[in-house]
């Protein structure tokens, strides 16, 4: 009795199953696809003969669905659809109860997975915006950034008595007449003895770049070079010195010496050797005997006696010693090399004075 109800629920089932299929037929693309819908859900019967095929409901029913036209389904084939996300959740249900550790380390893989892409694009964002914002991390391993530029410098000049006897002996000046005799006259009548106070091009130097960092936005560095366009030297006064050592720490405002960005600022400390000569024109007229104000000179002349009016070259020379501050910036081609435009000024000793210049550089990233 037993054996016989279970016959007839199997075929009950068997029965069940084609009429859905017969169901369906009308959205099906052929009789193949219906004969696999029937046989697939006759087939899944969990009542059935333990020798059956282990293929779910859902099988038969996704099998439909799909071989329905778009937008064409009939209610049954939407039945089906339902049926076979119902036959997915329940499979993965027993599998979850039947293997737990194996489905717990698929969720943790597939949770990990949006967890690290997200990780990965805020990265990426973070990178973008320190670049649109001029920030840049300095590189690993700083070198050295060497090469030669051009100095020009421009003294500030005192005025007054430029070519008196008082501010030649003092110093402050030494005049030189059109032979490059140094000019030991008396200046009379007013001229010459009210020049004021204005800047002169001076000396122009050649000079050898060479700087590293040593920190983040520190580097150290140093130039070394030659000067030209010195004075005359007088009598008693030493030669022109066209040696130029200088020794430099620089702050770097938008990133380190070895950043990437291609602008950058930088202000500087510098101190070392130099010599800077400047000149200025100054008309003097010669002081004779009967004119007011006046003691003509009884220095022997070097060359001609000095006319009663001539134009005179007063040299300022300032140096040996010389330290000051700068600011400048430097623009960094596509590859390794730069050029490099600062302003400073100086001040020397012990012949005092001040002095201002604009250096041009082109510099390269050595190796």
């Amino acid at each position: 009795m037993i054996a016989a109800s279970l016959l007839a629920r199997s075929a009950q089932a068997s029965s069940g199953q084609e009429t859905t299929a017969q169901a369906a037929r009308p959205a099906a693309h052929g009789d193949g696809a219906v004969a696999r819908a029937s046989t697939s859900g006759a087939g899944t019967d969990r009542t059935g003969a333990e020798g059956a095929a282990p293929t779910s409901p859902g099988g038969t029913a996704a099998v439909a669905a799909q071989e329905a036209p778009s937008g064409s389904a009939s209610p049954e084939a939407t039945g089906a659809t339902e049926q076979a996300s119902g036959g997915a959740a329940a499979q993965s249900e027993r599998d979850a109860v039947s293997d737990p550790q194996a489905f717990s380390g698929n969720t943790t893989e597939a949770q990990a997975g949006p967890r690290d892409a997200k990780a990965a694009q805020t990265v990426a964002l973070d990178a973008g915006a320190l670049k649109a914002e001029g920030v840049s991390r300095p590189a690993s391993k700083p070198s050295w950034w060497i090469g030669s530029g051009l100095q020009m410098d421009t003294v500030l000049l005192p005025g007054g008595d430029v070519c008196g006897r008082e501010s030649q002996s003092s110093g402050r000046y030494a005049c030189f007449r059109g032979d490059r005799e140094q000019y030991l006259g008396t200046p009379g009548g007013g001229a010459g003895t009210d020049a004021g106070t204005t800047l002169a091009y001076g000396t122009t130097r050649v000079l050898l770049h060479a700087e590293r960092s040593v920190l983040a936005r520190l580097s150290v560095g140093g130039r070394l070079g030659l000067a030209f366009g010195g004075g005359p030297a007088a009598p008693q006064g030493a030669a022109f010195m066209p040696l130029h050592m200088e020794v430099r720490g620089s702050y770097w405002i938008l990133g380190g010496l070895d950043g990437d960005q291609p602008l950058n600022l930088f202000a500087t400390v510098l101190g070392g050797v130099a010599q800077i000569d400047a000149s200025r024109k100054v008309s003097v007229e010669e002081c004779r005997a009967g004119m007011g104000g006046c003691t003509p000179s009884d220095n022997a002349q070097p060359g001609v006696p000095n006319p009663d009016r001539q134009e005179l070259d007063a040299y300022v020379k300032l140096g040996q010693g010389f330290a000051g501050l700068g600011f400048g910036a430097m623009y960094r081609f596509p590859g390794q090399h730069a050029v490099m435009a600062d302003l400073r000024a100086v001040q020397t000793f012990p012949s005092h004075g001040t002095a201002f210049s604009l250096s041009l550089s082109y510099v390269v990233r050595a190796p």
